[in-house]
């Protein structure tokens, strides 16, 4: 229980490492008040901007707190608040503050004790094994990746991926109507000259291949274009950042939503783009390519 001179309210207590806890959290580079545990305070604690803000507290204030001891006995403290700080989940930050976990571990009665360490991946593509990896080195302890501990987070990630999937489905399909009617086109008033090549000795098989290298390689030009637009896009974008606060950057807090969006494409997105251009450009150029197969040199050198 936090209490001050103005309001009493519930809140998570964390006692952190200030030097790891920066580490992973960052939230050291969140404070927008006071300071990141810098200065010397008796019981210094790190207070989130909506919860100061409704119990009326700035950097120096006094601050009381009220929980348990080791012994399940109420212990109560005075702390001075070194810094405030907001993420991108204003509703997280009304319910949590940092202390010393030397202060806490203090007052509860405990000594040097530890009961949650964060790790934070380069990839975290590779948190499941490497969680594997944890539970076999120390099956006594619970090891948990991130989709274990929010799974609504893990629920969001795979919609939007799914999402993107239904949307990427519906270009390719967009990109595979437009190559169809293009090449189509295409065969339709060379019919002349393809039969003109085929009168003088140009077998079926070369003929298929000229069509499906000329359907790829009109693909490949507009895939190419496309790519280095969104190159030329995405890279200032993503150190810069998209402001979404003009479309209620307040609502995206309350959700858990940074307002701040940095879009990014790895190279191996180019490179499975690139490889879905070239699939469905030589699918959909199969179908006029056969059109031109079933043309008679004899007809087809007869129309103008």
């Amino acid at each position: 229980m936090l209490a001050t001179a103005n309001l009493t309210s519930g809140v998570q207590i964390i006692g952190i490492d200030p030097e790891t806890e920066n580490k992973t959290s960052g939230i050291g580079e969140n404070i927008i008040e006071g300071h990141y545990f810098e200065e010397e305070l008796r019981n210094p604690l790190l207070i989130g901007k909506r919860l100061a803000d409704k119990v009326k507290a700035r950097p120096g204030s006094r601050i009381v707190l009220t929980f348990q001891d080791i012994d399940n006995e109420l212990t109560s403290a005075t702390f001075r608040v070194a810094g405030i700080f907001q993420t991108a989940n204003s509703m997280w930050d009304e319910h949590h503050i940092f202390l010393l976990h030397d202060n806490i571990n203090e007052y509860i009665g405990y000594e040097n004790q530890v009961n949650a360490v964060h790790i934070l991946l380069d990839n975290h593509r590779l948190s499941a094994d490497f969680a594997n990896e944890l539970k076999k080195a120390f099956p006594r302890l619970e090891v948990r990746i991130w989709a274990e501990i929010a799974p609504e987070l893990a629920f969001l990630s795979e919609m939007s991926r799914f999402m993107m999937y239904i949307i990427l489905s519906i270009i390719l399909m967009a990109l595979a109507f437009g190559l169809l009617n293009t090449m189509l086109m295409s065969v339709f008033e060379r019919v002349k000259e393809l039969g003109m090549l085929m009168a003088i000795g140009m077998n079926k098989k070369k003929l298929f291949s000229m069509i499906m290298l000329e359907t790829v390689f009109l693909a490949l030009s507009g895939a190419a274009a496309g790519m280095l637009a969104t190159w030329a896009t995405v890279r200032p974008l993503s150190n810069r950042g998209m402001d979404l606060t003009i479309i209620g950057g307040d609502s995206l807090a309350d959700l858990g939503f940074d307002a701040i969006v940095h879009p990014q494409l790895d190279l191996a997105s180019y490179i499975g783009l690139t490889l879905l251009v070239i699939i469905c450009a030589v699918l959909t150029a199969i179908y006029p390519a056969m059109k031109a197969l079933r043309l008679q040199p004899a007809q087809a050198v007869k129309i103008d």
